[in-house]
């Protein structure tokens, strides 16, 4: 691929700095908007009015339950849709603000105390220096990575991203921190049990964190496979336990709730079933969650709110698999293996080591389309740097095929218009408690 001449100057201090700039920027637009009218009165019945704007403004959709579960534990059966991470985080969190209140001589509720102390340690979970150097791994250029990193300054959801107490900071930090050893960089380093640790870590907040065990079955299982090469019996017993470990969070969680629910006479439906999952249950009759159960007329709005994030990300997956298929059929014509296909192409974006993580989204992606709300992409697409990527695709693309001065659509600078415009409107609908969050 043809390069720009235009190269991005940018230290990781510098990111470091700028991932601080946004959420300054994000906190003064929650603030601003705070005196907008809030569409949801639950926040006035939980909070007290005396309570300041940004701490109130924490207090919207699933933050409800969260706190809820947080101060009182799982008391309903719909609060079983929700993974005990991120409410085992406030919890801890809301108690070490009340504590350092009280040395500090400050009066504190309860909720007020596990919105703050959870807010800020959500705020920390910084990934953008992560993705940085995760890139840096995948493509072998400064270039891409602090183009990526850049992008990921303006997610399309920034509330709950880099503002609320929600489960996206927890899980796109963990699942691909990158300072070192974890995460997704540590499966690309070979450090798999380290990877597993913050996978499994990442399970806990989210029931599909326990697709993040792809990232170390590839590497050990199916990329020998597709190199016609046998993994040896050991390797695979590792990847298995290290996948089994991974989904560990999830089975546990199953079967505390089997244990609370279905040892009675009075056993509810879901109990019959197999495998008894009350996740799934929940999901169904509570957020109406099941195949294309979301697409209604009445849900038009939502898919149109989300469909760039589906667009861009359906344009890569085409351009990055079908190259990749291509390639494969012809190595097996040619009874070679996928390693030795003599024409290799020098485009990062069609490296061998985007694939799996092509792969792993394209699954999250078409879940989420088909057998979710359509919009949660907009919040879990910080966690999957396959979007920062194909942005950063569309935008070198642009420069490396328009000529300067010809008219024309620039696609990768509309995405990054869409980004700041919609990232902004998506906060302002947040704290006034509009959907799409």
């Amino acid at each position: 691929m043809a390069s720009s001449s235009t190269t991005i100057s940018i230290s990781r201090s510098h990111l470091y700095l700028l991932s601080i700039a946004s959420r300054i920027f994000i906190l003064c637009l929650v603030y601003i908007s705070s005196f907008l009218p809030v569409f949801d009165s639950g926040v006035n019945v939980v909070l007290s009015p005396s309570t300041n704007r940004l701490t109130s403004a924490l207090l919207r959709w699933d933050t409800f339950h969260f706190a809820h579960i947080a101060k009182e534990g799982y008391v309903y059966e719909y609060e079983w849709a929700f993974f005990p991470g991120i409410t085992m985080t406030m919890r801890y969190a809301g108690q070490a603000t009340g504590l350092l209140k009280h040395f500090l001589g400050i009066e504190g509720d309860g909720t007020v105390n596990i919105l703050q102390g959870a807010a800020i340690l959500a705020m920390l979970c910084d990934s953008t220096v992560a993705l940085y150097d995760l890139s840096l791994e995948v493509f072998a250029s400064e270039r891409i990575a602090r183009l990526a990193a850049l992008l990921s300054l303006i997610p399309s959801s920034p509330a709950a991203l880099r503002y609320a107490p929600y489960t996206e900071p927890f899980f796109t930090y963990l699942s691909y921190k990158g300072e070192g050893k974890e995460g997704m960089l540590a499966s690309m380093k070979s450090q798999y049990l380290e990877a597993a640790v913050f996978f499994a870590l990442a399970s806990t907040f989210r029931s599909n964190g326990i697709l993040l065990a792809g990232y170390i079955v590839w590497p050990l299982v199916v990329q020998p496979l597709l190199q016609r090469a046998i993994p040896r019996r050991a390797t695979v017993y590792y990847a298995f336990s290290l996948s089994i470990f991974i989904g560990l969070p999830l089975i546990l969680y199953q079967a505390s709730a089997y244990r609370l629910f279905c040892s009675s006479s009075s056993r509810p439906s879901w109990c019959s079933n197999f495998p008894p999952s009350i996740y799934t249950y929940v999901q169904a009759a509570y957020w109406d969650v099941g195949f294309l159960r979301y697409w209604q007329l009445s849900q038009i709005p939502n898919f149109l709110m989300a469909a760039p994030v589906y667009v861009l990300l359906s344009s890569f997956y085409w351009f990055h698999l079908s190259r990749w298929i291509s390639d494969m059929l012809a190595s097996l014509q040619r009874t070679e293996s996928v390693t030795r296909v003599p024409k290799v192409s020098s485009d990062p974006f069609l490296s061998p080591k985007l694939t799996p993580f092509v792969i792993h989204a394209l699954i999250l992606t078409s879940t989420l389309l088909v057998s979710s709300h359509a919009q949660i992409i907009l919040r879990l697409a910080a966690s999957m740097p396959v979007v920062y990527w194909a942005a950063a695709w569309l935008l070198i693309r642009d420069n490396a095929t328009r000529p300067p001065g010809q008219c024309g659509w620039h696609w990768g600078r509309v995405w990054v218009w869409w980004s700041v415009v919609w990232g902004s409107a998506s906060v302002v609908l947040w704290t006034t408690g509009l959907p799409p969050a």
